[in-house]
């Protein structure tokens, strides 16, 4: 295949996972909605928008959270009709529209690294460094679907990230103290544990395994930009690759991921990233 063909192949082609991930997303949150509490609601909406973000798709935050009287069932409401519009809405797009966004969404991944000028683009690109750009968005885009999901099943996860991070939700910040919540048990600040704290201290295994997740993500973070929130996950997604390069390295997460030492463990490593990493290799655990 000729690299224009290739070009055309990939701009056409390959950047539907996003559009499909969009579509998922707001599926897996309208089907569940019901059943999920009002900080729920708030954190799947902030994972999302980060998402949209990530990928240059355009949207709108609901007006209703430009109101600080609005009441928690109107933030819900508003929330909902949120993931509704935006599958309607990509979901009704011309043809021309859409690719348009795909190749908008191709770039904006790019020039973070390359700094090239639109027009320079994906024309210039080799089929080796497309084959990378696969590679990129399929890990953000599966990154950023396993965070809605582990947002959805246990919020208390997410809410010291999100808080810490901030987000954009007009007049709404997300409590960071969610200890005394009816749902997920027991997470706060880093120095305010709901729950049982068990030490694991002396868990070789978990030392370990905290000592060279410490040293990756500081070399990651030296070598790669963290500004915005899609460079951080940028830089959990190469962190997740060079772990599952590593089995023994993957073997102790696995083990301190079933043995329920993620609080211990996020303790041992002195970084900010530690939270999104282990939301993104949770999975790891029932693969096992």
């Amino acid at each position: 295949m000729k690299n224009e063909e290739f070009t055309r192949y990939f701009v056409e082609n390959l950047p539907d996972k996003v559009y499909r991930a969009v579509i998922k997303l707001c599926d897996r949150f309208l089907e569940k909605r019901r059943s999920l509490s009002y900080e729920q609601h708030l954190i799947a909406f902030a994972s999302f928008e980060q998402f949209l973000r990530a990928h240059t798709i355009p949207y709108s935050i609901p007006r209703s959270f430009e109101y600080s009287g609005s009441s928690t069932y109107q933030r819900e409401e508003a929330i909902v009709d949120f993931f509704r519009t935006i599958k309607q809405t990509i979901q009704s797009l011309p043809w021309s529209e859409q690719s348009k966004l795909r190749e908008q969404s191709l770039i904006s991944t790019w020039k973070q690294k390359q700094n090239l000028q639109p027009k320079q683009e994906l024309n210039s690109l080799s089929q080796d460094a497309l084959l990378r750009l696969i590679q990129e968005k399929d890990n953000l885009i599966n990154l950023l679907i396993r965070q809605v999901e582990t947002a959805l099943q246990r919020p208390s996860f997410y809410a010291e990230n999100y808080h810490n991070e901030g987000n954009t939700m007009s007049e709404q910040r997300i409590n960071n103290d969610l200890s005394g919540a009816k749902f997920g048990g027991g997470f706060a600040n880093r120095d305010q544990h709901g729950g049982t704290f068990n030490d694991y201290s002396k868990d070789h295994n978990l030392t370990e395994a905290a000592a060279e997740i410490q040293q990756l993500l500081e070399q990651l973070s030296q070598t790669n930009p963290t500004s915005t929130n899609a460079e951080k996950m940028a830089v959990v997604a190469k962190a997740v690759d060079q772990i599952e390069d590593k089995p023994t390295l993957k073997q102790r997460m696995i083990n301190v991921l079933k043995t329920g030492g993620t609080e211990a463990f996020k303790e041992a490593v002195d970084h900010p990233l530690v939270n999104v990493l282990l939301a993104a290799i949770e999975g790891w655990q029932e693969g096992s």
